[in-house]
């Protein structure tokens, strides 16, 4: 899995790992749900969900949220978490990691599903950035 320097993880290494991560759970042997597809942690579809919130919405979904809730402001701080720095920007994280795990990534097997269920194109996202992967 190592292509560069022992103590820095490329792109291409953690995508590779998530991956088999991914697949590895797929025979029952346990994966870090922080990259687990969605549809293998919580049966989305099985649940009568109000708010269906993404990340690039967030301020207007929380918003929202607050709203139905009747939560305001001085009652409650609802915040987001892992707001820490980027250490790299999605373009350059993405430039690194080769189209064969990107359509992987894409696959059945591993996030196909999710971004199906929330509206997602891998092409769309790409485009975004201003990497026109075909």
């Amino acid at each position: 899995f190592v292509d560069g320097p022992m103590d820095i993880v490329t792109p291409t290494e953690l995508v590779r790992f998530i991956i088999q991560d991914i697949l590895d759970d797929a025979k029952m042997s346990g994966n870090n749900r922080h990259w687990q597809p969605i549809l293998r942690q919580c049966p989305v579809c099985s649940f009568n969900f109000s708010v269906y919130a993404k990340t690039e919405n967030m301020e207007e979904d929380f918003s929202f949220f607050k709203k139905i809730a009747n939560v305001d402001k001085e009652k409650q701080n609802i915040g987001k978490s892992n707001s820490g720095p980027k250490w790299v920007e999605a373009k350059e994280f993405w430039s690194q990691v080769d189209k064969e795990h990107v359509d992987m990534l894409a696959g059945p097997f591993v996030y196909k599903y999710d971004l199906e269920m929330f509206g997602y194109s891998i092409q769309e996202y790409f485009d975004s950035i201003g990497l026109g992967w075909n």
